[in-house]
């Protein structure tokens, strides 16, 4: 049986209040329910740029943060994916998704479409419902 890969969307910076945009424990929690589920994942950001995560000024974040830095270092440009390789889409909550599809050279919508398009599953969260 061929392991399930899901792509999961995170938030980079646009100069926006690092409060509102998506907690480093919230992605830890989806993280761990993903592999606890088998599935393989890979994370995408505008341009592949970093993810603007809120690290909650927590020890135990910041450490897993430090221990697992190639997860958060090593994400897909949006621009570039090839749904083919993924078996779903995953969005989660950010409030900042606006200011993101706002961007004219942004292609989460024509990847959403694409996803949709493939009859591939996908799951937005809070926010990420405006996506």
């Amino acid at each position: 049986m061929k392991n399930k890969t899901c792509l999961i969307i995170l938030p980079t910076s646009h100069g926006q209040d690092i409060s509102s945009t998506l907690r480093l424990s919230i992605l830890i929690d989806i993280i761990k329910e993903f592999e606890k589920e088998g599935l393989s994942f890979k994370l995408a950001t505008y341009r592949g740029n970093k993810p603007y995560l809120n690290f909650e000024n927590d020890d135990k974040n910041r450490n897993w943060a430090i221990k697992n830095e190639d997860i958060l270092l090593n994400v897909l440009n949006i621009d570039n994916i090839s749904v083919s390789k993924f078996d779903g889409l995953f969005i989660p909550n950010y409030i900042y998704i606006y200011e993101e599809l706002k961007l004219k050279d942004h292609n989460l919508t024509k990847l959403i479409n694409q996803f949709h398009n493939s009859n591939k599953a996908i799951c937005t969260i809070g926010h990420s419902l405006y996506a």
